[in-house]
């Protein structure tokens, strides 16, 4: 019965305390709402309650102290502190809030003196140096933190511990030397802090300055002691500088001192790669393949060496003066060049006719006499022999899309509609491809008349609008709806529509200006002057395309092309007749009237760029 009767007194006491703990926890929560709302007073009032219910609990004490400090009552502050530190002498962090009061009355000398009091509790141990440092930190004395790091970085067994800390300090407050000293001493103690030290110097590498400071130092640790890791660090400052080359040749260093393989390098040429840094992509690559021939790495090297090369040419064109227009006349730009790349690639597939190497080298080649070189027989041939050699890859399904494209061009659609079929069919999990070839799909039954089939292929694109065909399959779909019932006229558009993809400008535009000269046909007059635009901007007649756009850009009645007509005429004035008065106005009023169009981004990045160059 006793026994009976303990544990019935243990249970209701521990229900009575969890009682108690969850009305504290209600009331503690209530002051934390009243002092985000500014009702300080009823915060004031909860918090005494609480911290007399539990002078122990650290929360309810921080809190009253934060009251009274934002409602300048000092003084009550001070005593509450002071109180405690009678109770607990060695607890630091009263020492730091009782600092914190003084700087908030302006008695910076006796803020220095409670720290000091703090520090005192425990002189030798690194942590008491640490906790008041933070409270100097979050008062912005980062000297006086800057002091208490160092002071306490003599007592620590591990003084890396307080390299971040300093580092940190030291870069807020442009002392980049001073950090860059202290990340050096860290990354030599403990190389594998050396990802949180990029990380860090990335995040300040900009300001002005920085760069500078922090590459002369590292160079400095790098002559005194030729750690790897020292050499890693350099390699990645000169990349954020953009100094590539000493970038690349402290890299060959790193390599040598890590006995990396040429793994480093290899590294280094991948990611000058990523970033479109071609010439020094290529030299590393190029190194590697020297230097390293040995390595398992080699075939991937030299298709990376090659693809280089070649991406390096298609940047070159797509920063042409004609990148701005929606079509280009098809031409063949650096035919000598691209036929070395050509040349590179099958060096490339004789080395490896039995792997993959081979079959990627050959769809490379394709693709630039397809998309470089205009060679669409040779193109086809090769397309063939990737088929041949893998059957399921990816590489399969992109040669049967570009030999639907070939096919498109030379006006064989059934064949086309069959290699669509087969591009579809390979690999489900592309996407990418798959919508691309489904989008070709609806565009070749849409040339056919095939108007149903095309609107049905190009709802099936829809059901996923985060791909780079939804905007044309809405588009397409919009005007095969509206105009279906007028099929005479849009077969006319759809053969406009198939002979400019087959780069016959002149063909196209005949049947364009016939329905662009109709007023009556509403949308379909609408989207065939916008194409008929296109052309004249294809061919450089500047004057009649703006004549155009200007039209398209102020109906207001059908609307359709409006926003994005607006925005060509913004590039035809901007680049094409030189006019940035104009093309300003463009896209001041893209960004006015269609804030949600899909040019905003683009039209206030141009408008941007005129403003500065102006200004």
């Amino acid at each position: 019965m006793k026994r009976l009767s303990l544990i019935l007194f243990l249970i209701i006491t521990a229900n009575l305390i969890a009682q108690i703990d969850a009305d504290l926890d209600n009331k503690f929560r209530l002051a934390q709402l009243f002092e985000q709302e500014g009702q300080l007073e009823k915060a004031e009032t909860i918090f005494r309650e609480l911290n007399a219910a539990q002078p122990w609990n650290y929360s309810f004490l921080d809190g009253l102290n934060r009251i009274l400090v934002r409602q300048k009552k000092y003084d009550e502050s001070i005593l509450l502190l002071e109180n405690r530190i009678k109770e607990t002498p060695a607890d630091v962090s009263l020492y730091g809030l009782l600092g914190t009061t003084y700087y908030m009355m302006d008695n910076i000398n006796k803020a220095y003196e409670s720290w000091e009091r703090g520090i005192k509790t425990n002189p030798n141990t690194y942590i008491v140096y640490r906790v008041l440092a933070n409270y100097a930190l979050e008062n912005r004395l980062f000297e006086k933190a800057l002091e208490l790091l160092n002071r306490g970085k003599a007592f620590a067994e591990d003084p890396a511990i307080f390299s971040l800390d300093l580092a940190n300090i030291y870069s807020v407050n442009m002392r980049f030397e001073e950090a860059a000293r202290e990340y050096c001493t860290l990354v030599s103690i403990k190389p594998d802090q050396s990802g949180i030290v990029k990380s860090r110097l990335q995040n300040y590498f900009n300001r002005p300055g920085a760069a500078e400071s922090t590459i002369k130092v590292v160079k400095e640790f790098t002559e005194k002691n030729k750690l790897p890791v020292l050499y890693d660090l350099l390699s990645f400052c000169y990349s954020l500088s953009g100094n590539l080359k000493e970038a690349f040749e402290t890299t060959i260093e790193y390599d040598k001192l890590s006995a990396g393989n040429g793994n480093y390098i290899f590294t280094f040429a991948q990611e000058a790669y990523r970033n479109k840094q071609f010439e020094f992509a290529a030299k590393s690559f190029k190194y590697f393949i020297e230097k390293f021939s040995q390595s398992p790495l080699i075939p991937i090297a030299r298709i990376g060496y090659s693809k280089t090369l070649e991406d390096d040419l298609n940047s070159r064109i797509a920063n042409s003066p004609d990148s701005w227009k929606p079509i280009t006349i098809s031409k063949v730009l650096y035919e000598k060049e691209y036929l070395d790349v050509i040349k590179s690639y099958e060096q490339l597939a004789n080395s490896y006719p039995n792997n993959a190497t081979f079959v990627e080298a050959n769809f490379r080649i394709a693709e630039i006499y397809f998309n470089r070189l205009n060679n669409f027989s040779k193109a086809d041939s090769i397309y063939n022999i990737v088929i041949s050699k893998s059957t399921f890859s990816n590489f399969t399904s992109l040669s049967y899309l570009s030999k639907a494209k070939i096919a498109m061009k030379e006006n064989r659609l059934e064949e086309a509609l069959n290699f669509l079929r087969s591009s579809g069919h390979i690999d489900l999990s592309d996407f990418q491809t798959l919508n691309e070839a489904k989008f070709y799909f609806g565009l070749v039954n849409f040339w056919k008349g095939d108007f149903a089939q095309s609107v049905n292929t190009f709802k099936e694109i829809l059901n996923n609008l985060n791909n780079d065909f939804a905007n044309d399959a809405i588009e397409y779909s919009a005007l095969i709806s509206s105009s279906k019932k007028d099929s005479i006229n849009l077969i006319k558009y759809a053969n406009g529509d198939r002979l400019l993809f087959q780069n016959k400008p002149k063909e196209s535009a005949i049947e364009f200006k016939t329905l662009a000269d109709n007023p009556n046909l509403f949308i379909l007059n609408e989207f065939a002057n916008y194409k008929l635009a296109e052309i004249f901007l294809m061919t450089d007649d500047f004057f009649s395309a703006v004549q155009i756009l200007e039209k398209l850009s102020n109906n207001e009645k059908v609307a359709i092309f409006a926003d994005k007509s607006t925005f060509l005429l913004g590039l035809t004035y901007q680049f094409g007749l030189g006019d940035l008065t104009k093309a300003s106005s463009n896209y001041q009023k893209l960004l006015e009237k269609f804030p949600n169009s899909l040019y905003f981004d683009k039209a206030r990045e141009y408008l941007n760029a005129i403003s500065n160059k102006s200004g």
